[in-house]
């Protein structure tokens, strides 16, 4: 080791003042990428200055989103640290643009631009003009300007008026109307509930009744906007024998949401279905049965469904579902 030690000494006294000065810058830069490397893998670029920590955040967001379009648990906390500081960089207008000009880049990868605007509605209460003329902009993503709208509770009438005519128009496909509807549905307007019911009890796909369920049960306000009437129209429509069963399923779930506003209608409603053993499916009953065993104080029995008739049930929705395309 020592003679080792003495080469490397001698080689370093024989070097030229160029290149030992390339040699220490060399080794510095090296240093510099290890420690940097390092941090970045930790915690500790959360000490870094504030500029490039939220650089650094904001790039670490856009991997996340990326990599990850479904976010779990630990996705999540990690995704609200990075929100958080880059919503405490926003004060500085070349980030801000920065930031602004990602959320309506058409090419920029779209589970980023969502999250980057939630980010920008916790650091902002009103929106910024060019979030306001993006909205404006027929050819702009329908999904980012509900999130928009949504973010920043904006009310745009015409972006619910054309909504609602695209799931109105027959002439469309059923993928289309499903979009429209579901982009409609987070809005969260609960002005909208007598369209959904009006959806719910008269459209001719059976499909988009019952995304029209769902999305009445997303109703914020329930006591306000679902009436006795409404109860009794669907409860009308739930005993007609017509009446799908999968359908049938979507209203009893529906009316279960209800329970604390209409809990004796309710209760009502889910014996007569329990007790009608010929006009109803066993499914439906069985539904029934944890409506009445969650919110009444008997015990009812649950009908007897083996697990190949239940796999059965979901494979016959599953095709019905895709019927009609």
């Amino acid at each position: 080791m020592k003679k080792y030690l003495e080469k490397i000494k001698a080689w370093w006294l024989a070097s030229s003042l160029r290149q030992k000065i390339l040699i220490l810058s060399g080794s510095f830069l090296a240093l510099l990428i290890l420690v940097l490397f390092i941090s970045l893998q930790t915690s500790l670029w959360l000490f870094y200055p504030e500029n490039l920590k939220a650089l650094i955040a904001y790039n670490r967001l856009g991997l996340s989103a990326y990599h990850e379009p479904i976010c779990h648990e630990n996705c999540f906390y990690e995704r609200r640290l990075y929100k958080s500081i880059i919503a405490d960089n926003l004060k500085r207008p070349d980030f801000l643009n920065k930031v602004i000009k990602a959320v309506l880049n058409e090419k920029e990868n779209f589970n980023f631009r969502i999250e980057l605007i939630s980010t920008l509605a916790i650091a902002n209460q009103t929106a910024p003009p060019e979030i306001l003329a993006y909205l404006s902009r027929p050819e702009a993503n329908l999904a980012i300007k509900i999130a928009l709208m949504k973010n920043f509770e904006i009310k745009d009438t015409n972006i619910v008026s054309d909504l609602e005519s695209q799931v109105k128009n027959l002439e469309l496909k059923r993928a289309e109307r499903l979009l429209a509807l579901d982009a409609l549905s987070g809005l969260g307007e609960d002005s909208l509930a007598d369209f959904y019911l009006d959806l719910a009890l008269n459209d001719q796909d059976i499909e988009m009744r019952k995304e029209a369920l769902v999305a009445l049960s997303n109703i914020e306000a329930k006591n306000i906007y679902f009436t006795a009437e409404a109860y009794d129209e669907l409860e009308i429509t739930l005993f007609e024998s017509e009446t799908d069963k999968y359908l049938r399923r979507s209203i009893i779930f529906l009316l279960a949401d209800y329970t604390d506003i209409f809990k004796d209608k309710v209760l009502k409603t889910m014996r007569k279905i329990y007790n009608d053993e010929v006009g109803f499916d066993k499914f439906s009953r069985s539904f029934a049965v944890d409506v009445l065993n969650k919110y009444s104080a008997d015990i009812y029995a649950r009908p007897a469904i083996s697990r190949a008739e239940w796999e059965e049930y979901e494979k016959n929705e599953n095709m019905s579902a895709f019927s009609g395309e």
